[in-house]
C-alpha cells in the first residue's frame, strides 16, 4: 500500500474514526502497529521542535525533560 493510503487513515483515526466497521478491539492488527508508530514519529518531531524552540529562547532549565518510553 502506498504511504499517502497510511497518512489518509491516520488522519482520519486522529480525528476519531477508525478505519473499520466496530471497536478499536476489532481493527486490524497491522493497521492499529502503524498508527503507533506514526504517533511515535510525530511525537518525536514535537519533541524535537520543543527542544529547537527552547534554545533559541536561552534554554528553558526549569522545564522538565519528556520522559516518553522509547520503543
Amino acid at each position: 500500500m502506498e504511504f499517502g493510503y497510511w497518512m489518509r487513515l491516520y488522519r482520519f483515526y486522529r480525528r476519531g474514526f477508525l478505519p473499520e466497521d466496530g471497536s478499536v478491539m476489532e481493527q486490524c492488527n497491522v493497521t492499529l502497529q502503524v498508527f503507533d508508530i506514526m504517533e511515535r514519529v510525530y511525537g518525536d518531531i514535537d519533541e524535537y521542535r520543543q527542544a529547537e524552540a527552547d534554545k533559541k529562547r536561552g534554554g528553558d532549565k526549569t522545564r522538565p525533560r519528556g520522559g516518553r518510553l522509547k520503543g
